[in-house]
């Protein structure tokens, strides 16, 4: 009779270990995607993902992001206040739309049936050419040494890539994708458990400031 209570007691732990664990990671993920947020709306770049490293897989894998650039929208024009308050709302919103659409294709191919709430997802044919280079970022992987991500996993140091679109494939293997939607720069650093991306559509020389300016917002997550 005790035996099977210590039993019960013990996958009972285990089980608020499991859901205790699951509610911390999804802070910290609000957290990374709050300060990533931040940190665009701050230097007004076009967008920004955290690549995390996958022990088990040997490669970085897309984890996190947030889109700040430009979208179409019949939202009527408000006072500049009022303006800046939506925009940031619709930027909220459009980040989780835009992954939910990326998980509503990929289990097209899959045997698993779409959710309720993937029935009113936004539609391809919605996207910006800016979205659809976020959208298309979450399929990729690296390793280490491989495309942008994967040489800053491997140096440990910021990398800064400018004409992007004319970067070659073993430097930023998306660099077609990122010339056809207008990405110019990238910038890539070294964070814990992976790498911090930040891309934006304006051609931008190295610049060591920024860079320090937004490792800044990440201080506190480290």
């Amino acid at each position: 009779m005790c035996k099977g209570t210590g039993k019960t007691m013990a996958s009972s732990s285990s089980g608020n270990d499991n859901v205790s664990g699951r509610f911390n990671d999804e802070i910290s993920q609000s957290r990374l995607r709050f300060q990533m947020k931040t940190a665009l709306q701050n230097i007004g770049w076009t967008y920004s993902v955290f690549w995390k490293f996958s022990p088990q897989q040997g490669i970085l894998v897309w984890n996190n992001g947030f889109f700040n650039g430009d979208f179409k929208t019949n939202e009527i024009g408000q006072g500049m206040e009022e303006e800046l308050h939506l925009q940031e709302e619709m930027h909220e919103k459009r980040t989780l739309q835009l992954r939910e659409l990326f998980e509503s294709l990929s289990a097209r191919g899959s045997s698993s049936l779409p959710t309720r709430q993937q029935y009113s997802l936004l539609s391809p044919e919605d996207l910006t050419d800016t979205e659809w280079f976020y959208l298309t970022c979450m399929s990729y992987d690296f390793r280490h040494s491989v495309g942008l991500p994967g040489i800053t996993l491997e140096r440990g140091n910021p990398m800064w890539l400018s004409n992007a679109g004319e970067a070659h494939t073993k430097i930023f293997k998306r660099h077609l994708l990122a010339k056809s939607s207008g990405i110019q720069t990238v910038v890539c650093l070294p964070f814990t458990d992976g790498v911090l991306e930040f891309g934006v559509t304006e051609l931008v020389h190295e610049d060591r400031d920024l860079i320090e300016h937004i490792t800044s917002f990440f201080v506190d997550l480290l």
